[in-house]
């Protein structure tokens, strides 16, 4: 007897021996775990989520490697409202609403502000410029008011690409007159809005 009780005391100790080291194995990979995490991410998931969002935002200054195909006039009757006041661009096909879009419109200015009129769009179109004026370029433009106010993408330098600074800006007053796009819209804009489209620009549209 004395024998069968030394041996369940060993036993026992061995299973809660297991038992621990089990957990102890789970804490290790939970820690070792939560230590890779604060590696990738610059100590806390805070700076985590901001290299995820820095990530983002950098996809987001890449222009696609296929350029656009401009659009062609058809029988449908587009509309694109710019709301000054919102940072807003507005279209309607065929009066119905089909894409609301973020802006930068016009720097408040003798010289800079977007004009406020009814337009329609133009012959004027190309697949990239660069002012030496204004020592900024963009894509994907397309004309409403000459060859002068434009439907462009976010800025971009000398080298053809993205302003970054320039780029944050969307949704608020920036340009030199123009209306400015993130890429991806002005990508879109340049494939779907044709020549002949209406274009009423306002404080309120």
């Amino acid at each position: 007897m004395r024998k069968i009780g030394v041996i369940a005391v060993l036993v026992t100790c061995i299973l809660v021996g297991a038992h621990s080291d089990n957990k102890k194995s789970i804490n290790y990979q939970k820690q070792s775990s939560e230590k890779f995490y604060q590696s990738q991410s610059g100590n806390n998931k805070e700076d985590n989520k901001a290299a995820l969002d820095a990530r983002i935002k950098n996809m987001q200054y890449i222009f696609p490697i296929e350029d656009p195909v401009r659009a062609k006039a058809g029988r449908d009757k587009y509309l694109v409202k710019v709301a000054i006041r919102e940072q807003k661009v507005y279209v309607y096909k065929n009066g119905i609403e089909i894409r609301i879009m973020d802006c930068s419109t016009g720097l408040a200015g003798v010289d800079s502000d977007t004009p406020i009129d009814n337009y329609k769009i133009n012959s004027y179109y190309g697949q990239s410029f660069y002012s030496n004026k204004y020592k900024e370029g963009a894509r994907y433009w397309v004309g409403f008011s000459g060859a002068e106010y434009l439907f462009h993408s976010v800025p971009t330098g000398e080298d053809g690409q993205i302003i970054a600074t320039q780029a944050d800006m969307i949704g608020k007053k920036a340009s030199h007159g123009c209306i400015r796009l993130s890429v991806d819209d002005a990508f879109w804009f340049y494939e779907t809005i044709p020549e002949g489209a209406d274009v009423v620009t306002g404080n309120a549209v």
